[in-house]
């Protein structure tokens, strides 16, 4: 569950102490048995019910410390994330609490308190359904991969549910005919191989995650090498006296183009690296930078562009001077994407307006435009990896949609937030995103 929330890298130590205290417990539980539950007796209208052994309260408070550290970190992204943010958190949020209170039902009749556990069956809708359409409305998940891996998994699944079954089976033969035989062997044996089958399915995720780092790490040492070829080149063009001036300036264009370029394939490496390995201090490059200052030139830069197709730019906020921590090259990346986008996705003879402002220790920074908008379904989609709208689509057919996906990267690794509002398609949108001030 904190997966869905992206925090598992930042989590790594409080997950392993949790899964090592739970893996502990069901150690403790398979060696001594009647410590977790004694002999079923008759209760209600079961023939057959299980009795709380002395150790069985440490169960429901385990899970119960693992469901508030949960909820813990939900209400902590509810408090910090944008609107579609928000709304991930309420689902996960009600699906954690409706489905746990609804499980707790089972526990009563283990002390002889006579609830009926049959309530306890409801957990399963209230949890699974709400986290499903989370799943499906925000994309918590890359549904397209869980499609392909699901059905190797559901099969790794019923094969170690029939290999458990079977040495269950043979448990319960050989306690009938063989009198003193240890009764901690065949589940002993049964957690051997729920716990091998769980490396073997982490192991598979683990090659898919390898893979994809390795094939991004090629292709961008491959983009690099033509790269810097083309850097020299255009260099060693420029150095010529013979060039003339507009010859000059059109190089010059080439060599600022692929220094964009290079500075893309970097960026997207560091991405990737990340991902495969944690968000390490060392890929980010901070110095103090006055942010008005730096927004200033950006417009300056696509101020040709802007007026190529006749779009009014309104800018306020840029009077004064704030400064900021931040890597240069990437916050140039995240600014570059957004007055992109709203070039590319305003109409001719629109309008954009840029604002910067200060508040309390931070800096907001937003571009609104009168162009495509997006709709309601897509809000929370915005910023998922290769994710573009249709609109989007067919104003620009050469996007990847990754651009805002990697933007938010870096404005989290910033210690900002990143968001957009739109009052539907056709009716434009604002982009925009916060900055801790030093």
């Amino acid at each position: 569950m904190i997966a869905f929330l992206g925090k598992t890298l930042g989590q790594r130590i409080q997950l392993s102490v949790l899964y090592g205290c739970g893996s502990l417990l069901a150690i403790f539980y398979i060696l001594f048995p009647t410590a977790f539950l004694e002999k079923p007796s008759p209760k209600i209208y079961f023939l057959n019910y299980y009795e709380a052994g002395q150790l069985f309260w440490l169960a429901p408070v385990f899970v119960a410390f693992v469901v508030a550290y949960y909820i813990y970190h939900v209400v902590l992204e509810y408090g910090r994330a944008n609107s579609p943010g928000r709304n991930r958190a309420r689902y996960l949020l009600f699906s954690n609490l409706s489905g746990y209170l609804l499980a707790l039902t089972a526990i009563p009749l283990f002390y002889n308190i006579p609830l009926d556990p049959v309530w306890s069956l409801f957990s399963i809708p209230f949890f699974t359904l709400p986290l499903a359409y989370a799943i499906f409305k925000y994309e918590l998940l890359d549904i397209r991969i869980v499609a392909k891996k699901a059905l190797l998994y559901l099969l790794a699944v019923i094969a170690v549910g029939v290999v458990i079954s079977l040495l269950n089976y043979a448990n319960n033969l050989v306690m009938e005919r063989i009198g003193g035989f240890p009764v901690w062997v065949f589940p002993f044996l049964s957690s051997i191989v729920a716990v091998v089958a769980g490396i073997f399915i982490w192991r598979k995720i683990r090659e898919g995650d390898v893979l994809k780092y390795e094939f991004i790490s090629i292709v961008t040492h491959k983009f690099r090498t033509p790269l810097t070829h083309i850097k020299w080149s255009t260099e060693n063009l420029i150095a010529k006296n013979s060039i003339s001036g507009e010859d000059r300036e059109e190089l010059d264009k080439i060599r600022q183009s692929n220094s964009r370029l290079v500075e893309l394939t970097n960026i997207l490496a560091v991405l990737s690296d990340t991902e495969e390995r944690g968000a390490l201090d060392y890929a980010y490059r901070k110095e103090r930078i006055d942010f008005c200052q730096f927004v200033e030139e950006l417009i300056d830069v696509y101020a040709p562009s802007y007026k190529e197709k006749n779009i009014t730019v309104h800018v306020s906020g840029l009077e004064g001077v704030i400064n900021i921590s931040a890597d240069a090259a990437k916050l140039r990346f995240v600014l570059e994407t957004l007055f992109e986008n709203s070039i590319v996705y305003t109409g001719s003879g629109g309008s954009v307006k840029v604002e910067i402002v200060k508040y309390k220790q931070k800096v907001r920074f937003s571009i609104k435009d009168n162009g495509i908008g997006i709709s309601e379904s897509d809000m929370g989609k915005m910023f998922g990896k290769f994710y573009r709208t249709r609109a989007a689509s067919h104003e620009d057919t050469e996007g990847f949609g990754i651009g805002l996906y990697m933007s938010k990267n870096i404005i989290k690794r910033h210690g900002g937030l990143i968001g957009v509002t739109s009052s539907g398609v056709g009716k434009g949108s604002e982009f925009y995103f916060t900055l801790p001030i030093e």
